[in-house]
């Protein structure tokens, strides 16, 4: 058997199967750099229109728009992070995952959405006895269809929190609401 004319016909062979006829290994490439630039377009085009920083990922579907004159900031997506400006007083959920993050700079106030494997009622009893643990006032308390609802207050700084089933076909777990205020000291 002549070996002499098998490697150049298995290489053309490999060379097209990768390349035409099955998985091209240059596309998945491309179409991320397509994908990064689309994104880059699309966050200068918002950053200019808001006079803001504007971050868009097409892929993950988080966009996050930060206000360069009050610091405020807005993220929305899948499994993004607390950002560092998020204030601390605010317990997150161990494990939960936030969909979207509001901050205010200048008025101190902030709110979250959160979703967690967990049942609504384990969550709930975790920030009853995280506040309580805190030396929080419970200022409410109520269930209005299968929502449970809280706030807490210390100072002049009010957290309310809602937590409730995910109750979408197939899903487990619950949602969650986080949201911050603090009052204006009299002038």
């Amino acid at each position: 058997m002549n070996y002499k004319h098998l490697v150049p016909l298995v290489s053309l062979v490999a060379a097209v199967s990768l390349l035409g006829l099955g998985c091209n290994p240059f596309q998945a490439a491309k179409e991320k750099a397509e994908q990064k630039v689309a994104d880059s377009i699309t966050s200068g085009i918002l950053s200019k229109a808001t006079g803001g920083d504007v971050d868009v990922d097409t892929g993950s579907g988080a966009m996050v728009y930060k206000d360069n004159k009050t610091g405020s900031s807005v993220s929305i997506g899948e499994n993004m992070d607390i950002p560092d400006d998020f204030p601390k007083d605010v317990p997150v959920y161990s494990g939960a995952k936030a969909s979207s993050i509001l901050t205010n700079s200048t008025d101190k106030s902030a709110s979250a959405t959160l979703t967690s494997g967990d049942d609504a009622a384990k969550i709930t009893a975790w920030y009853e006895g995280k506040f309580k643990a805190d030396g929080w006032t419970e200022d409410s308390n109520s269930t209005i269809n299968k929502v449970e609802v809280r706030s807490y207050s210390k100072g002049d700084v009010k957290i309310t929190i809602s937590v409730w089933p995910n109750e979408d076909e197939g899903k487990t777990g619950s949602f969650i609401t986080l949201s911050r205020t603090e009052e204006k000291a009299s002038e």
